[in-house]
């Protein structure tokens, strides 16, 4: 590294004298606290300079640099200024001095007991810098620079000087502490493997030593690992609390720990030549949480074994921890970098400590997937492996098509799943039907597990469908109506906002149906199966009209502080459009991102209509109300995209029709003097219809004429309006009610009851559903074309069966319920039981002793209800087993004699669970106890070895216990006895002749 350079001012020779460099001391405590080299300047005068710093070449950095101002000595010519700095580890410093003109300058580098390390002498206008390497003992290490003259000179480098300290007595000297820390020759990385262990076993620590560039150091680098942690280190030199070691060829120093107790363990790497680096080891016993899905899983189909890995803290292990399933089962694993198709099979967690594997075995039975993980106790994951169509169930939904003055025809589908509930495809389906016609009498599944067949009927009345699939039956029974659907609608589903619905809309492609009310309820739904998509809340107060952008990506709700932009597919926030106004109340997309609505101006006294070119952009005005009209949440805006109008209403009975310019197309008086309402474009614009108080109109938009319609039904006030079936109906929603008409001729053709004002609709052509919000929180999912539900839920009960007869009073039942729409209410017992998506039930009941009646209820939203009962008895078992015919042979014999012991055990209910016998000494104590082996349904045996016993009189207790849930049991005290090696006792003679002692419990002689 060069040296800084600073000319001498006044271009003075000076000389450096070497004899003015006594040992030094300086009392200070900051100047003398470690082995310290001196480096001497003499002849140096005001303006010149000195620096040390590091050869880059060799690493290291100096950390800091001291200036001295002014003439501190005493002497007369001799005047020196000293500079301490340390070395942290031995590594080449370079020291250097410059001047513009003074002769003979020396620069001395010395220890601090004053033994010469270095000295250079610097000619006329020249300059001097050397290298040396220091060595010092311990690190650490100071070094002094010293100055003579009255130089003010300076000691450059980067980072903390030192303090300045003077001498005392001897010749005046200035001193300055100088620390130099060199940075890092090399790089450590240390690597804990495994992180986690059990209590007792060993890990390694590996220190990785590196350049900085990233090249192989090699041997003999000495590396630290600390702290101690008692005498747990294996492969290492304890030294000043460290374990030391160094690194082999290959750059790495290794080291194995074992734990001496629970807990986490800090560690620190440090190599002599710089850079170091922590991590941590936790010892514990870890644990796997595992999972199967599916399972029971398909022959052939794949099971996804899901684990995760917890330490011994409870935290996931974090990622790289091998995981290995293994099973005897015949199988393949597969996926996530699975080590192995056949068992055993290892792969890797990721950062949540997770992972997974996929097994799918040939055969039938239970797959029995060991788990194993590090210290972690090895889990057992069962997998029952099934034939899909030993479990097969078929589900039949029935759907109406067409009607005409002699005949219907309905859809016939039968839905085919294995246990699992995962569709079975190419299924051949068998149908039958109890009246009318079949397209065909069999089809085979889809991909979904479905197969179809229409049914056309010409009479009216009750019809029994069947569909076999593989032996497997399942039938529905429902009134076929011949003709269009009959007068009154009913609804086929209903949900709950809790507010006033003015939003409602089904996305272009018919798949989802959102809704919002106006306190901030807003949820969405599948329409396949009316699931749930979302259910939150808008971020505005008051949300009005909700839209559907054109290609069903994005989702508007006007409200009172913006026009609130959700993403369509989740329902979730996206962003907000505004303008210069704070309210907003009905609106609808022009484009993909671009869209228009409404807001009054308070300072103008008008309502205004916003267009915005972008999703989250500002609106700007195109166009305004007449004064003293205002746009109502109980009103909506309709675009029709083929005339690019715009029509909207107030509350003064007129509609308007702009164009998204802006330019008014038209103001229609609808009703007089009274609120106009909502308004529907048919798909071609050609029509526009438009409610309010005592009006339904419908206007020719080339000629604007207005056909009335009566709509008498409704009462006077009509809030809603949609043009549905290909703009041949059209419906209209007033008070607690909705009707549809011919949309030519207007003649009534159905009705619909709500509850409060129907006050918003939306058509979904896809699957003829129409959905009605109303002003009391209600929406309600009507099918208008077609007939009024009155097909009733079946109820399938697949345990218990019928009849069923058990010992234990705990029952689950199982099974499920299915409807052609959906079912509403469930019962059993009396008791609400809660359904999954699949209508499948698993309820628990109490069953009485006794017979025991289980009754079933299931409905529909159309009130179509059906019942069932089961009988279930249960039977207590209070009797308990009988022990006769007891025979003990020999009755004595020495020690190691084997006794023989038979008897008779029969109980009438539940079977016996086990006979024991207990062996007490001549004074009652127990010896020992031992099973006996049933050899005949009825006789138990057992030997018993004396080869342990002392010399006298054992006496013999059997027990007998059923298997009923109440374990009655049978003791029979002193069932018989047998006499070791000739000992005398009570009441016996030698020889061990056998006492017979009567018995309880029904013993026989």
């Amino acid at each position: 590294m060069a040296t800084e350079d600073q000319s001498l001012p006044n271009g003075e020779m000076k000389t450096i004298d070497a004899r003015h460099a006594p040992l030094w001391f300086c009392p200070l405590p900051a100047c003398h606290e470690k082995q310290a080299h001196d480096v001497i300047l003499e002849g140096l005068d005001e303006g010149d300079s000195i620096s040390a710093a590091w050869d880059a070449r060799w690493g290291g950095t100096l950390e800091g640099f001291v200036t001295h101002q002014g003439d501190r000595g005493s002497q007369p010519g001799v005047d020196r200024d000293y500079f301490r700095f340390r070395i942290f580890q031995p590594e080449r410093v370079n020291i250097g001095i410059v001047n513009g003109s003074l002769p003979d300058t020396k620069l001395e580098l010395l220890t601090a007991t004053g033994a010469l390390i270095h000295q250079e002498i610097l000619g006329p206008g020249g300059s001097i810098s050397f290298q040396e390497f220091l060595h010092p003992s311990s690190f650490p290490a100071s070094y002094y620079a010293v100055v003579d003259g009255s130089a003010p000179p300076s000691f450059s480098g980067v980072g903390q000087a030192g303090t300045p300290c003077d001498q005392q007595n001897l010749i005046i000297r200035d001193a300055y502490l100088l620390t130099v820390a060199p940075e890092p020759r090399t790089v450590v990385d240390l690597i804990v493997m495994p992180p986690t262990v059990a209590l007792g076993e060993s890990t390694i620590l590996t220190a990785e030593v590196d350049e900085p560039d990233g090249t192989n150091p090699g041997a003999g680098i000495e590396v630290r690992f600390s702290p101690l942690y008692g005498t747990g280190y294996v492969g290492c030199t304890v030294q000043s609390g460290s374990c030391v070691t160094s690194t082999d060829i290959n750059g790495r120093a290794t080291v194995s720990f074992a734990s001496p107790a629970n807990g986490t363990y800090p560690f620190a790497a440090s190599a002599m030549t710089g850079g170091s680096d922590t991590a941590s080891l936790l010892v514990g016993n870890s644990q796997i949480v595992a999972s199967a899905s599916p399972n029971p899983v398909s022959v052939g189909q794949p099971s996804t074994l899901s684990a995760t890995i917890y330490d011994a803290s409870g935290s996931p292990v974090g990622q790289g921890v091998p995981v290995t399933f293994s099973t005897g089962h015949p199988g393949f694993f597969t996926g996530n970098g699975a080590s192995s198709s056949t068992s055993p099979s290892t792969v890797m967690t990721n950062a949540a400590g997770a992972t997974w594997i996929w097994f799918a075995s040939p055969a039938e039975g239970s797959a029995n997937i060991t788990i194993e993980s590090d210290s972690a106790a090895p889990v057992v994951l069962p997998v029952e492996i099934i034939n899909p169509n030993a479990n097969l169930n078929i589900d039949i939904t029935i759907g109406f098509i067409t009607g005409s003055t002699n005949s219907s025809t309905y859809e016939i589908q039968a839905v085919v799943t294995d246990s699992s509930g995962a569709p079975i495809p190419g299924e051949r389906v068998d149908f039958t039907a109890s009246r009318g016609t079949l397209s065909a009498d069999h089809d085979f599944t889809g991909p979904s597990g479905i197969a179809d067949t229409n049914l056309t009927i010409t009479t009216s009345g009750d019809v029994t469908v069947t569909a076999t699939a593989n032996s497997v039956t399942a039938g529905a029974t429902f009134f076929g109506q011949v003709g269009e659907p009959d007068d009154n609608m009913l609804p086929v589903r209903q949900f709950s906002l809790g507010d006033d619905v003015f939003g409602v809309a089904f996305s272009p492609g018919g798949e989802t149906l959102a809704a919002v009310s106006y306190s901030q309820s807003f949820r969405g739904w599948n329409t396949a199966d009316f699931s749930s998509r979302w259910s939150s809340v808008t971020q505005d107060n008051s949300p009005g009209q909700l839209d559907f952008s054109p290609d069903g990506a994005y989702i508007m709700i006007p409200a009172d502080d913006g026009v609130q932009i959700h993403r369509a597919n989740d329902g979730g926030f996206h962003c907000e459009g505004t303008n210069a106004l704070s309210r907003h109340t009905f609106g609808a997309f022009l484009g993909n991102t671009s869209y228009a609505d409404v807001g009054f101006d308070s300072g103008a006294g008008l309502e205004r209509v916003f267009k915005y070119t972008s999703l989250c952009g500002v609106g700007s005005t195109i166009a305004s109300a007449d004064a003293g009209e205002g746009f109502e949440r109980l009103s909506h805006m309709d675009y029709n995209a083929t005339k690019g109008w715009l029509a909207a209403s107030t509350d003064e009975g007129y509609t308007y029709v702009w164009n998204t310019s802006g330019s008014r197309i038209q103001k229609l008086l609808v009703a007089a003097g009274a609120n106009a309402h909502d308004t529907d474009f048919v798909t071609n614009g050609s029509r526009l219809a438009a409610v309010g108080y005592q009006a339904v109109k419908v206007f020719n938009t080339t000629t604007w004429s207005a056909q009335t319609f009566g709509a008498t039904s409704l009462g006077p006030w009509k809030y809603s309006v949609k043009f549905i079936d290909n703009d041949s109906k059209l419906i209209v929603g007033g008070d607690s009610k909705i009707e549809m008409m011919d949309a030519a001729s207007g003649a009534s053709l159905r009705t619909g009851d709500v509850a409060g004002r129907a006050i918003e609709m939306a058509w979904n052509p896809s699957t003829g559903d129409l959905a009605v919000g109303t002003n009391l929180g209600s929406l309600y999912i009507f099918k208008p074309l077609e007939p009024n539900d009155t097909i009733t839920p079946t109820i399938s009960v697949s345990h218990p069966p019928e009849p069923f007869v058990t010992n234990s009073p705990n029952l689950t039942i199982v099974g499920r319920v299915t409807d052609n729409v959906a079912v509403t209410d469930f019962a059993i017992n009396g008791a609400p039981v809660s359904l999954n998506t699949n209508g499948d039930f698993s309820h628990p009941v109490v069953l009485s002793p006794g017979a025991n009646t289980l009754s079933f209820a299931a409905s529909d939203l159309a009130g179509n209800g059906v019942t069932l009962q089961r009988n279930a008895t249960y039977v207590v078992d209070s009797t308990a087993p009988v022990i006769s015919s007891v025979l003990l042979a020999p009755t004595s014999g020495a020690p190691g004699t084997l006794f023989t012991l038979e008897c008779s055990v029969v109980d009438g209910d539940s079977g016996v669970a086990f006979v024991e016998a207990d062996i007490r000494d001549s004074g009652g104590a127990l010896v020992t106890t031992v099973a006996l082996s049933d050899i005949s349904g009825s006789t138990w045996h057992v030997e018993i070895d004396s080869l342990q016993m002392a010399g006298g009189f054992y006496s013999i207790d059997l027990r007998a216990v059923d298997t009923s849930p109440q374990a009655n049991q049978r003791l029979v005290g002193g069932a018989a006895g047998f006499t070791v090696a000739g000992i005398f006792t009570d009441g016996f003679e030698s020889g061990g002749v056998l006492r017979w002692i009567s018995a309880e419990g029904g013993i026989e002689r």
